[in-house]
């Protein structure tokens, strides 16, 4: 095909790579697995063995959906899938994949319908001789060109990509779906020596991670941008046109050779969070961008972003409508559901979710937030005026939000912090529950007088320990000495006997003793370490609860501990108390900071709206708040 460029080539797609069969356990959702298995053989439980050709021939099928929803005579090529192998248990040239699959509610929130969900992964199994090459003689001609390379041995082997590549010429685009081990083996050798500058990667966050990229776990788009961009700089993998990493189901971060970036995001949700309101294993979204992504390169003429959201949202849609329970050549079985998947795929079904799309001409600054590169300083309060009458539905869709509870916030240092304290929480509860410990955890938070500092940490703890948490308060700045707190404590202990989980809240901690500055903090450091507390007779166990010191004092941990210790803050202990802190929480209250100039208007905005629907609901009509003009300037 070298130098020819016919109007069939400038329309198809070829696709190959990796393939495997699918071996897929089916159990209903009344199963045997409920009862004794003396009592549930030949009760007519049900079970079945299913079977489906995955990999490049699954992909395939939904790219004919998608080419078909968008007509103009787009055509794919893949390799044939004999229809015996599908079903030949003892087949040694193709890789084969074990999982369980179950019905499950579409989503967690909502039982009435249900579909297929992977719910366990049992493994997989390489070939032990190669496949036979599909295009060993030869490929017609095509336009774009799209690999899977899943590590199943398909990168080493090239009897099966070289009369493919032999085929490709400078206006060939190519589009790799990379897997851990990255930039290695024989096929992205050749790739990278004669299609660098035609070449689209894309790998998912978990493999860079496995490669040793420090992208760390979610806490804002911001810093996942930020990382993402230098895992791929500092990656072999950058040697490519443009590389796209995939943020599980819920976003995607491109980086072309020159500098520019580009994030596709779900502002409401981070790596993780969608899954987490899904019932089952999601699918995983490289192959289902990598699709798009070639698709957009043989239709041609739209931003790659644009294909990339098309690409998320069909791994989304392809979830949550599940396979399909239908009769095949070899009787019933799971299909993948192509149809559906390919209306995503080609932007007819655009999925119950929005995904925003942000540029940077050059690499994410280490300070990056969203909310400011979004909200000019000139429209900062209209916007906010917006958000207040209104609610989250007016705020800019791609402004990064995060929600516990009634407690909403968008800005990053926040939502960082939000995010470590809640799996800090997450795991202590489970701790808890698995008996591992009876210590309390112990957090501090800060900010600034009225910016409601102990609400972000109570929504946090009501949210995750749903029907079992009590809150209690005392203010040490009203108690006298040291006497009046065993009955505080003995307060705790109660609850903790009736079977509750406290969140105690210690408010102005850091306030004085009589005359000794910071004298109640060595009163605290037995509980948090040991769990003990002195009633005046003997020690006693406080049992498990969360222990949340509210400053009084300083605005920020760092105020409160810069760092280097006064003789008399040794002397108050004030080293061991925050040596067995677990945490600590910076509320930005209602106030501009220094780096800020514009998105501070907004988050006063989520704050007034949140105190007046909590304490004068009366104002609301609906959504809607009911304010006059005149009073909401002045907030």
């Amino acid at each position: 095909m070298p130098g020819v460029r016919d109007e069939e080539a400038a329309r198809t797609l070829l696709i190959d790579g990796d393939i495997s069969i699918d071996w897929q356990v089916m159990i209903p959702r009344e199963s045997a697995a409920t009862v004794a298995a003396d009592r549930a053989l030949g009760q007519g439980f049900g079970a079945h063995l299913s079977s489906e050709a995955g990999g490049v021939a699954r992909f395939a099928a939904h790219l004919r959906a998608a080419a078909t929803e968008l007509g103009g005579g787009i055509s794919v090529i893949s390799p044939h899938v004999d229809d015996t192998a599908v079903r030949a248990p003892d087949l040694t040239s193709v890789a084969r994949t074990f999982s369980v699959w179950e019905t499950r509610p579409r989503a967690r929130a909502k039982t009435a319908e249900t579909a297929w969900r992977m719910t366990a992964f049992l493994g997989d199994e390489r070939a032990t001789v190669p496949p036979p090459a599909a295009f060993a003689n030869g490929t017609p001609p095509f336009k774009t060109l799209f690999l899977n390379d899943q590590f199943f041995g398909y990168r080493d082997q090239s009897a099966a990509w070289a009369p493919i590549l032999a085929n490709c010429d400078e206006d060939t685009r190519v589009v790799l779906r990379a897997a851990t081990p990255l930039a290695s083996g024989a096929l992205w050798t050749e790739l990278i020596e004669r299609f660098a500058d035609q070449l689209t990667v894309i790998v998912a966050a978990s493999d860079l991670r496995r490669d040793g990229a420090n992208l760390g776990v979610p806490l804002s788009w911001e810093r996942t941008w930020a990382n993402a961009y230098a895992a791929v700089r500092g990656s072999a993998v950058s040697a490519a046109a443009q590389v796209v990493v995939t943020i599980g189901g819920a976003g995607a971060v491109l980086v072309k050779r020159g500098g520019e970036t580009t994030l596709v995001f779900d502002p409401p949700r981070q790596e993780g969070d969608w899954e987490s309101e899904h019932t089952g294993l999601l699918a995983t979204s490289p192959l289902f961008i990598a699709s798009a992504v070639a698709l957009g390169e043989t239709v041609g003429g739209e931003d790659p972003a644009e294909w990339i959201r098309r690409g998320l949202v069909a791994s989304r849609v392809s979830h949550v409508v599940g396979p399909l329970f239908e009769t095949t050549t070899f009787g019933k079985g799971l299909v993948a559901p192509s149809q559906a998947v390919g209306r995503a795929l080609a932007g007819a079904d655009t999925g119950d979710d929005r995904f925003a799309v942000l540029e940077l001409p050059e690499a994410p600054g280490a300070d990056l937030r969203i909310a400011q590169q979004v909200i000019p300083d000139s429209e900062a309060g209209e916007a906010a005026t917006t958000v207040a009458l209104h609610g989250l539905q007016r705020l800019h869709s791609a402004i990064p939000i995060e929600s516990v509870g009634a407690w909403v916030s968008i800005d990053r240092y926040e939502i960082e912090a939000v995010r470590s304290l809640r799996s800090l929480v997450q795991n202590y509860i489970l701790q808890v529950e698995q008996q591992h410990t009876s210590r309390p955890l112990s957090i501090a938070v800060f900010g600034p007088p009225g910016s409601g500092k102990s609400f972000a940490v109570k929504q946090l703890a009501i949210t995750l320990l749903a029907g079992r948490c009590t809150t209690l308060e005392f203010n040490l700045s009203q108690l006298r000495d040291y006497a009046d707190l065993p009955a505080a404590f003995n307060e705790i202990r109660d609850a903790v006997l009736r079977g509750l989980f406290p969140l105690v809240i210690w408010d102005e901690f850091d306030s004085s003793l009589g005359d000794i500055p910071l004298g109640w903090l060595r009163a605290f450091l037995a509980p948090m370490q040991d769990g003990l507390f002195f009633d005046g007779t003997a020690y006693r166990p406080t049992g498990h609860a969360i222990f949340v010191f509210a400053g009084g004092t300083a605005e920020t941990f760092e105020q409160f501990n810069p760092g280097e210790y006064s003789p008399a803050e040794r002397a108050a202990k004030k080293p061991d108390f925050v040596s067995r802190l677990r945490g600590f929480l910076n509320i930005v209250g209602p106030n501009p900071g220094k780096e800020e100039q514009s998105s501070f208007a907004t988050r006063r905005a989520l704050l007034l709206r949140s105190l007046l629907r909590r304490r004068a609901p009366q104002l609301f009509r609906g959504e809607e708040l009911k304010i006059a003009p005149g009073v909401l300037r002045a907030f």
